[in-house]
């Protein structure tokens, strides 16, 4: 596996030059591999690496809090982490543009 440190490669100009492969996110083992890479894309502008390393840690929430008895535990992990993290990302876009009224 890449080291998750560099794993965001940046495009060279070059038109010739080969197209990353992000096979790699697929296969982080633990939430903390996750969110190494998303700091790292989010540096580097990299929103398509972002968010798939996003969804890969969604899907690692879902695994560890599986049970075999009932299969919607194992979904509603994966749809709460990222309806959280929708919530979090548009209270925090709307409390932004606030103003302090004038007294």
């Amino acid at each position: 596996m890449q080291n998750l440190a560099t794993s965001v490669v940046e495009r060279s100009g070059n038109p010739m030059a080969p197209v990353e492969s992000l096979d790699y996110i697929s296969q982080l083992k633990t939430p903390l591999d996750c969110e190494t890479v998303m700091k790292n894309a989010k540096v580097k502008g990299r929103t398509d690496v972002y968010d798939l390393a996003f969804r890969r840690k969604c899907q690692l929430a879902g695994l560890a809090n599986e049970d075999p008895n009932d299969p919607l535990i194992k979904a509603f992990y994966e749809t709460s982490l990222l309806a959280r993290s929708f919530f979090v990302r548009s209270t925090t876009a709307s409390t932004s543009k606030l103003t302090t009224p004038a007294a």
